[in-house]
């Protein structure tokens, strides 16, 4: 605006200036030739009192004038009788001339014209004598010639001109600026310098108020809108923040536009949020970098599962019209997944597992319905065999139904109890089971309350201490602690047993896994007591190690919290 101020002004005033010089030497020149012309006549005038001696009239003109005056005398017949400049007797008849016709008719005339004897532009001034007629003429100047004159006093002036036009042209334009910009500096729309925002805006010029006034309104009411999208915003930053979902909003580029934290730490925990940052690197992950660049562009809605770093994600893609772009939402499921596939894994097993008992049942029942058995001998051989695989379905059925009732359990039911009682319970109740083989039970601990299932932790002592008596060799030990700490209890039970490998350190908690097959199936079991012992550990939110060694006992400890 102020480069257009002083424009305007410096074309306006060099306008002006122009114009003026034009006039100016315009009058200049009109009042020359007036001067001229009139220095001539009061000569002409003068020249009546001398004029019986012309030529001394002419050698005193031409000692006191800086310029020559033409002198002739003409007679009323227009012969030329004298001049001072050009031999007269060559020269043509005057008595057309406007001047002596002039002269003749009214006593005086002239003219102003250009002069072949002269060859410059002349002016002319006639008077009639009483024997004939005097005339005087002198050459001007042109107007051009008076304009080329003064062209170095105009440069001069125009150059005092354009400086003094700059100068104030600068100081009026700042003037005119500066309460515009006084009134725009007064509110800032996005506050970012954090100043405090005028309540009102004001001028101190009444023209611009009503403008300033029309601000204001506009302006509270883009700080009203501004504040709602912020707020909008904010709102919707903390809930994207806080899922526990991933999302990904992309650019019709597949550049990210928005990633929330939960994203992040599920593809790259390292990625930095950063504009125009290509989704490639955010993750590399094969199938989700195939759908996103492949699949997308056939579907616009895509669903799958994948595996992320060892994790399964539901992943649900979105190519939205409304923004020209995807919308990636990652859903966590490992733990369904996981589910799944313990559910198969479990069907199968028991499947496994009550087909066995089934068929020898159902084996030896044939046997008895068709009559081949008749010794008393093989009748009680065989009903034996009936009666164990029938208790050992029995014992599988049981677990089953313990196990799926512990899984299920979602309210959990804690009351105070003494951890040393369950202990003792279950080794009063295996005391007799462990003498058989003759093995030895020593029991360390003293009163120890925590708050807990106290039927579940009858069956985990129970599970274990049974597990060391079946997997212990002939006059092993078994050792039962119970030791205190400030925020819970650790329970131990420690064998001199056959042990276990590192590699089924990690498996023994599955549903149905056995270490050695053919050594579970001699003394019997399901496989499905440390499964339920460790769902016994994850209800009382405890913890469970595992120390073996191959021939030398196994010892395990769980953390049960107090509180």
């Amino acid at each position: 605006m102020q480069k257009k101020i002083y424009r305007g002004t410096i074309f306006i005033v060099m306008t002006s200036m122009i114009i003026f010089s034009i006039i100016f030497e315009y009058m200049g020149y009109l009042q020359y030739r007036n001067e001229c012309q009139n220095e001539l006549k009061s000569l002409a005038h003068t020249i009546l009192i001398y004029q019986d001696d012309l030529d001394t009239i002419d050698t005193d003109l031409k000692s006191v004038l800086d310029y020559d005056v033409r002198i002739t005398f003409i007679d009323f017949d227009g012969t030329v009788l004298y001049d001072n400049t050009t031999d007269y007797s060559t020269m043509e008849n005057h008595y057309d001339r406007k001047e002596f016709y002039e002269a003749i008719q009214y006593g005086v005339g002239e003219d102003a014209r250009y002069s072949q004897s002269l060859g410059d532009n002349t002016y002319y001034y006639a008077i009639k004598l009483d024997n004939g007629v005097i005339r005087l003429s002198r050459t001007m100047d042109s107007i051009l010639t008076v304009f080329m004159k003064g062209i170095p006093l105009i440069i001069l002036l125009f150059g005092i001109m354009v400086i003094t036009v700059t100068i104030f042209s600068m100081s009026l334009s700042e003037k005119i600026v500066k309460p515009i910009d006084t009134l725009i500096s007064q509110f800032d729309i996005f506050n970012q310098h954090d100043e405090q925002v005028p309540k009102n805006i004001v001028t101190e010029y009444s023209e611009l108020q009503p403008i300033a006034e029309t601000i204001q309104k506009l302006l509270d009411r883009t700080r009203k809108y501004i504040q709602n999208i912020k707020e909008q915003k904010d709102r919707i930053r903390l809930i994207t923040d806080n899922m526990v979902e991933g999302m990904i909003i992309l650019d019709e580029n597949n550049d990210i536009l928005s990633v929330n934290k939960s994203a992040i730490s599920i593809l790259n925990p390292d990625f930095k949020i950063k504009e125009n940052r290509m989704f490639l690197e955010l993750t590399r992950n094969k199938t989700l970098v195939s759908i996103i660049y492949d699949d997308i562009d056939r579907e616009k809605n895509v669903t799958e599962i994948i595996d992320i770093n060892d994790n399964y994600y539901r992943v649900y893609i979105n190519k939205a019209e409304n923004i020209n772009g995807t919308i990636i939402l990652l859903v966590d499921v490992t733990e369904t997944v996981k589910a799944e596939a313990v559910r198969r894994d479990f069907s199968a097993n028991v499947s496994h597992e009550l087909k066995t008992p089934l068929t020898t049942i159902k084996g030896f029942g044939e046997l008895f319905e068709n009559g081949l058995l008749v010794n008393i001998e093989d009748i009680k051989k065989y009903g034996g065999m009936i009666e164990r695989e029938s208790e050992r379905l029995l014992f599988l059925i049981n677990d089953i139904i313990r196990l799926s009732e512990i899984e299920e359990k979602s309210e959990k039911i804690l009351s105070p109890i003494n951890l040393y009682d369950c202990a003792e319970y279950a080794i009063n109740l295996l005391k007799q089971k462990a003498s058989t083989k003759d093995i030895s039970i020593t029991f360390n601990g003293t009163d120890t309350i925590v708050n807990g299932h106290e039927g579940y932790m009858n069956e985990l002592f129970i599970n274990l201490i049974d597990n060391a008596i079946k997997y212990n060799n002939g006059g092993g030990s078994i050792t039962v602690s119970l030791l205190e700490h400030e925020q819970f209890v650790t329970i131990c039970i420690e064998d001199t047993g056959i042990g276990i490998s590192p590699q089924d350190c990690e498996r023994i908690f599955e549903r149905f896994y056995r270490v050695d097959k053919s050594h579970s199936k001699k003394i019997g079991g399901t496989g499905l007591g440390l499964s339920i012992v460790k769902h016994i550990v994850n209800y009382h939110n405890g913890q469970i190690h595992v120390e073996s060694e191959l021939g030398k006992g196994t010892k395990l400890s769980i953390d049960i919290p107090k509180e």
